[in-house]
Order: C-alpha cells, then structure tokens, then sequence
C-alpha cells in the first residue's frame, strides 16, 4: 500500500467517525494525518470529482478572458 492510498485509507475511516465523534475533533484528526502523511502525498484532500467544476475549467479556460486587445 502506497502512502496516497493510506491517506485515502485513513481519511475514509475519518469520514467514518463523523457520528462518533465531534467535528473539532474530526478537524484535529484530519489536521494532524494532512501533516504527518501530506508531504508524501501531492493531493492531500481526497474529495469526489466535481463534475460541474470541471465543465467550467474546460469552458472558460484560465488565461482567456474573452477581452479583445
């Protein structure tokens, strides 16, 4: 098991947590695996593709904003 899948691995289980726990300490949890696993790992977040989001980088890319010179 490669370090980004055990970050992916443990943040999951955090997620689990969610009900058991309070959010601050879900927070802390998080916090503390993002600086001890997060220098390993180039995407520290783990989070479901936005699908929308990527429709609007696509749509209006990042260096044209459409003025005329």
């Amino acid at each position: 098991m490669d370090k980004k899948e055990l970050l992916n691995f443990i943040y999951d289980h955090i997620e689990g947590l969610k009900d058991l726990l309070k959010p601050n300490t879900v927070m802390h949890l998080k916090n503390a695996l993002k600086s001890q696993l997060g220098k390993y790992v180039k995407e520290k977040d783990p989070k479901p593709v936005d699908y929308f989001i990527e429709f609007f980088k696509a749509a209006y890319p990042e260096n044209n904003n459409g003025k005329s010179i």
